[in-house]
């Protein structure tokens, strides 16, 4: 079939070659070839190896920083401190100035800080009282003074005994490994995805949906076998009617419901780019769940959840609580707004894929098709006229803001 193009103006989300560092070129051209043309199931075994060298990377990172934490925190002990007696010495020497000289604003500040609502009667004192005002200098040249020995004392004893840094060459060896495999991996999947249609018509222009998350779409998701957005949607874990009841086998695939996930976290991070669609559904549908959890509509749910599931760690016992008083956590929240933005995005790329790979529209979604709703979000970057409505949606909320 031959592929339109829409009408309107798209910039791809994914810069052109991304992954293709300088010091990564030495990938020969036949692995490139290979990677290019690459089965289904080398291309899934490489999304999941890619998620776990990266997995290892942060691992060893953290791990160095642990063995650096002695000497960073003394490094920010020996600043602050540092900081500290500069502050003294400055208010110190603006103390000593004559009283008909000071600035009281200023002197409001050295006195009792920036929140000085606490000390309203010793404020209205320096306006009329002299004698209390240079009592209160006095006190605080005192304190003042009390505080520089005792931060100029522990500098001179901190300073000059620098804790030891632990060797880590192995670690940095093994950390520079994975960095560079992490890296290798992530180009031999742009190769896989570059001539797939999904991604050179629609995904490339997805905000928050980079070649990675792509490989493992691509890899998980056979277009020919699902003839609607719920079929997916199952597969992958998100519908809420399915349920893993114990002796059963899953009944949905762990590593493309694990893909889901990092696809509404990914929507989290990008939600504030002005480019972006699916964080600004994230946002909109966060704070109505918000909304409902604080009005009580979730009651019913949040106290089945306190009675059904266990809660064993410290947190969790403090999230039950949560449970109890008939409201939904925040992370919670969080978690059914991410997951409602991914719906949307599973729905939308069922749509432009069952139309590339069909030639023809995809049926109606069932609540439209079925159950009379008349609100369906256009696919951006795809149908003609989602960029109205987009601008109407923004239009809207911009007015709700305000």
């Amino acid at each position: 079939m031959a592929f339109r193009k829409p009408p309107f103006k798209r910039e791809p989300s994914i810069p052109e070659n991304a992954g293709e560092h300088l010091a990564l070129q030495k990938l020969d051209n036949d692995t490139k070839t290979a990677a290019a043309g690459m089965s289904l199931p080398e291309a899934r075994f490489l999304v999941k190896f890619y998620y776990d060298t990266q997995r290892f990377r942060i691992h060893i990172s953290n791990q160095i920083k642990a063995i650096h934490k002695p000497y960073n925190d003394w490094m920010k002990l020996c600043e602050r401190l540092k900081k500290e007696i500069e502050d003294y010495n400055i208010n110190l020497e603006f103390l000593k100035t004559p009283i008909e000289q000071m600035n009281i604003e200023e002197l409001k500040k050295v006195l009792f800080g920036e929140n000085d609502k606490k000390h309203k009667d010793e404020i209205l004192d320096i306006y009329v009282d002299r004698d209390k005002v240079e009592k209160l200098i006095a006190d605080k040249v005192a304190e003042l003074s009390e505080k520089l020995d005792k931060a100029t004392e522990e500098l001179a004893e901190k300073e000059p005994n620098p804790p030891k840094v632990e060797n880590h060459e192995t670690l940095d060896y093994f950390l520079q490994h994975y960095k560079k495999m992490e890296n290798n991996i992530a180009i031999c999947l742009e190769k896989f995805i570059e001539n797939q249609p999904i991604y050179q018509y629609w995904l490339k222009y997805v905000v928050g949906i980079g070649p990675i998350i792509t490989a493992g779409l691509i890899a998980h998701i056979n277009i020919k076998k699902a003839n609607t957005a719920g079929a997916i949607e199952r597969f992958g874990g998100i519908d809420p009617t399915v349920h893993w009841n114990k002796k059963e086998k899953r009944p949905w695939n762990a590593e493309l419901k694990t893909l889901f996930w990092k696809i509404g976290q990914s929507f989290i991070k990008t939600s504030g780019r002005p480019n972006d669609f699916y964080g600004k559904i994230y946002l909109d549908r966060k704070k109505k769940e918000m909304e409902r959890n604080e009005s009580g509509k979730y009651k019913e749910l949040a106290q089945e959840i306190a009675r059904t599931k266990e809660f064993k760690t410290d947190a969790g016992k403090k999230m039950k609580k949560i449970y109890e008083s008939g409201k939904l956590p925040q992370s919670h929240i969080l978690s059914r707004a991410a997951r409602y933005a991914t719906k949307i995005f599973v729905s939308h790329l069922f749509s432009v894929w069952y139309e590339l790979d069909r030639g023809e529209k995809p049926p109606k979604p069932f609540a439209i098709a079925q159950l009379g709703h008349v609100h369906e979000i256009k696919v951006p970057y795809w149908d003609e006229e989602w960029e109205e409505q987009w601008d109407v949606m923004q239009i809207a909320k911009q007015n709700q803001d305000e």
